[in-house]
C-alpha cells in the first residue's frame, strides 16, 4: 500500500462491486474544487479541443455549449435541468473541470456543484489464430486430448 499526501488528503471511497472485476463508487464532491473561472471563453481553441477529445459528435457539443450559455445568459437556476456526462477519462474529467466548467462561476449569484464518480470496466481482448490441425487415428479432429478421452469414457 502506498499513502500519498497528508492525512487530511485521506479520505474513505464507497466501492459499491459490480461483480469479481468491476465497481462504481459513491458520487463525491470533485476534489479540488473547481477553480476560478478560465481566461478564455467557452468558444475558444482550448474549449473546441477538449470537446473534441470528449467525442467526435457535435450535437453533444452544441448541446453542452447551449446548457452553459443558457445559464450564463441568466437562466433561472430552478429551471435548468442537472448536467451529467458519463464515461469519461480522467484527463477529459479534469479538462471538463479545470475549462469548462468554471465558466460557469462567472455568474455569482448561482451555486455550482460539481461530483463525480469512478467506474471501473475489466475488458478483455481476443486473439484467434489458425492453423492445419493433425487428424486422429479414426480420422477425426480433436479439440482437446482430455476432452476426447473424456467423452469417450461418459459413453461406456
Amino acid at each position: 500500500k502506498s499513502r500519498s499526501g497528508s492525512l487530511g488528503d485521506q479520505r474513505m471511497i464507497n466501492v459499491r462491486m459490480l461483480d469479481g472485476e468491476n465497481f462504481v463508487t459513491e458520487w463525491d464532491d470533485l476534489a479540488p474544487p473547481l477553480p476560478p473561472p478560465p481566461d478564455h471563453g467557452l468558444r475558444s481553441p482550448i474549449v473546441d479541443a477538449l470537446l473534441s477529445q470528449w467525442t467526435d459528435d457535435g450535437n453533444m457539443h452544441s448541446s453542452l455549449i447551449s446548457w452553459i450559455e443558457s445559464i450564463l445568459n441568466g437562466k433561472d437556476p430552478g429551471t435548468v435541468p442537472p448536467l451529467k456526462i458519463s464515461s469519461l477519462d480522467h484527463q477529459i474529467r479534469d479538462g471538463f473541470s479545470m475549462h469548462i466548467l468554471p465558466l460557469l462561476l462567472r455568474r455569482s449569484d448561482i451555486h455550482v456543484e460539481v461530483t463525480t464518480r469512478a467506474h471501473r470496466r475489466t475488458t478483455y481482448d481476443l486473439a484467434v489464430s489458425i492453423s492445419q490441425s493433425k487428424p486422429s487415428r479414426d480420422g477425426a479432429v480433436s479439440f482437446g486430448a482430455n476432452m476426447m478421452s473424456s467423452v469417450s469414457q461418459s459413453n461406456t
